[in-house]
């Protein structure tokens, strides 16, 4: 094992490593004396389920009526809040009325939350199931202002013992619910099949609720990396919906692939989204972000660690991800730049990434104001002693907000 250790640490960054191998072997120096102060914090709180600063993952969500929502799961259950001011104060929290399970929130695989524009909500989670690895995919809905809630139901069709998991949703704007995960159902009958399947389901809310379709979009992607994906808004794009996502491509190189399909799941063509290089036999953890906005100018921010490109980087495209601008590079990666997210609002993109600067997780925030072509100075909105949750960008009309969850110090909505 320890051979093993120093081989990894010369190929992957340290925020990286813990991923690769048994989390239990394997305390940052930086953060032990933090890690003991974190449990003896959360027991000293005798941390309550609905107590949001002991979640380990936040998810937030404009509705139409402009309210931001936060969703977290604690002791087997979901709750969320509302706030009324874009995040300054919230509501309290409501536990959402559907059996308890076992509800998967981990930095890069977590509930999702979306609205439809009649004020329907639509929660998604993956469940884990008793073998390791394995999980489904569930759903839940209301639409009766979260009075009631639907029976979770399992989203993928197969009744495989496998892995469904780390599922994004969104609900375009005729009201279809769209969603995607990383499939292992492949590997039943083909023990060489390499990664897992992207698959999705679609489905649309009746008087009888849902019945959801499966449909396998690409082979071959990385297990354990989050999915992008973005609803088309721009003129002529008919509700098509697009993902990225962490690709393997030869001989293990783990770069980035970009695909847009439409509602009846015919995709298009999957377009290689970077050409880093980034040769490794393992899951780093890192999934992409991406960010569409109302000219179909595809914005994208990605890590990798690769030969012809290490770090953080951002670049556009302009026709679905065939072609893409020259990448920027973004952050430092001597202070571990990672875990990057960007968001597009008219002409306005911003991107927020994590640094280590050896004492505290800083959240790194860059805007450009001419639709990704220049980007502004940098600069740090946000801190944190022990390790964050990932960052994640929402928007309401003209304002760009980031969404932060800190262990001990809990969730924050950070205007830009």
């Amino acid at each position: 094992m320890n051979k093993l250790i120093k081989t990894l640490m010369k190929q992957v960054p340290l925020i990286l490593f813990s991923v690769l191998v048994p989390a239990e072997g394997l305390a940052y120096k930086h953060t032990e004396k933090s890690k003991s102060d974190h449990k003896a914090n959360i027991q000293s709180q005798q941390c309550a389920p609905e107590n949001i600063t002991c979640a380990k993952t936040v998810t937030s969500a404009f509705d139409p009526e402009g309210k931001l929502w936060r969703l977290w799961s604690g002791n087997k259950y979901l709750f969320y809040s509302i706030s009324a001011d874009n995040g300054q104060h919230f509501g309290a929290p409501v536990k959402i009325n559907i059996k308890p399970e076992k509800i998967s929130a981990r930095k890069e695989n977590r509930p999702k939350l979306d609205f439809d524009d009649q004020g329907n909500v639509y929660i998604s989670w993956a469940k884990p199931l008793k073998k390791k690895y394995t999980s489904e995919i569930r759903f839940t809905y209301s639409t009766d202002g979260c009075k009631h809630f639907a029976p979770a139901q399992t989203v993928n069709n197969d009744g495989i013992e496998s892995g469904h998991s780390f599922n994004e949703m969104l609900v375009t704007d005729n009201g279809q619910v769209v969603l995607i995960w990383l499939d292992g159902r492949e590997r039943k009958n083909n023990p060489n099949y390499k990664g897992s399947a992207l698959y999705t389901a679609q489905g649309k809310l009746t008087d009888k609720g849902f019945k959801f379709d499966n449909r396998k979009l690409a082979d071959g992607t990385c297990v354990c990396c989050r999915i992008a994906m973005a609803h088309n808004v721009g003129k002529n794009t008919d509700n098509k919906v697009t993902a990225m996502w962490r690709h393997i491509y030869d001989n293990n190189i783990r770069d980035h692939a970009i695909l847009t399909f439409d509602q009846q799941n015919i995709p298009a063509q999957a377009f290689r989204a970077s050409f880093d290089q980034w040769h490794l036999n393992g899951c780093p953890h890192q999934g992409p972000g991406l960010s569409i906005n109302e000219q179909n100018r595809y914005h994208m921010v990605w890590f990798n660690n690769g030969e012809k490109g290490k770090g953080v980087f951002y670049a556009y495209s302009d026709n679905a991800g065939e072609n893409k601008s020259t990448p920027i590079k973004i952050g430092d990666i001597q202070q571990q730049a990672s875990y990057a997210n960007v968001i597009s609002n008219g002409n306005i993109v911003d991107v927020v990434w994590i640094q280590f600067n050896g004492e505290n997780y800083q959240l790194y925030h860059q805007r450009s104001q001419d639709n990704g072509q220049t980007f502004g100075q940098s600069s740090i909105i946000s801190e944190s002693p022990l390790d964050p949750d990932r960052p994640f960008l929402i928007k309401h009309e003209g304002q760009n907000f980031v969404s932060w969850h800190r262990p001990d110090l809990g969730h924050q909505v950070i205007p830009l």
